[in-house]
């Protein structure tokens, strides 16, 4: 895979239907960034999701491998780790052919001791989804003043990105 090194975390995190955010708002926000995605998943080995992303923010681009293996609704354990752009491109040999590629713009916004990860996917004009995540899971976020939240989506599994490769919510299309 040609990667640096493996990191192995457990991801908690609470997720969000909101109202398409402006934008303009978002990058003035102090500490924001602005990231390009391209997501591919590959296909499962081990019961675990697997992607390779492209990443672009200010010019600079990082491929990252990925693993996800589900503990909960709120819970997975992660392994990640950066790789060269050969082996993003060997890796996307083994992409999973029945799942489409994701194109988002992802807002990393910080807000009250959190980081707010807002992704505008390239197929939606009207709402967009919001992750964040938590120490615990517990933990429940305040709800920043810079986006309109629908409503919390966190148990539902069509807004996972592996299940939005599949088979995009119709609500997100509206």
């Amino acid at each position: 895979m040609n990667n640096k090194k493996i990191n192995t975390s457990k991801e908690i995190e609470r997720k969000y239907l909101i109202e398409m955010p402006d934008t303009g708002l978002l990058e003035s926000l102090e500490g924001a960034t602005i990231t390009q995605i391209t997501q591919t998943y590959l296909t499962i080995k081990n019961f675990a999701v697997r992607r390779v992303r492209k990443s672009v923010r200010g010019g600079v681009t990082r491929y990252i491998y990925n693993e996800k293996t589900p503990l909960s609704h709120l819970t997975r354990i992660e392994r990640e780790a950066e790789i060269t752009e050969a082996g993003y491109i060997e890796l996307l040999k083994e992409a999973d052919p029945s799942l489409s590629t994701i194109i988002k713009t992802r807002y990393a916004v910080p807000f009250m001791g959190y980081v707010y990860e807002i992704d505008i996917f390239d197929f939606s004009v009207s709402k967009a989804i919001m992750e964040v995540e938590l120490p615990n899971s517990r933990a429940i976020p305040p709800l920043p003043y810079f986006v309109k939240v629908i409503r919390e989506v966190t148990k539902e599994k069509g807004y996972t990105n592996y299940e939005i490769a599949k088979s995009i919510p119709a609500e997100l299309t509206l």
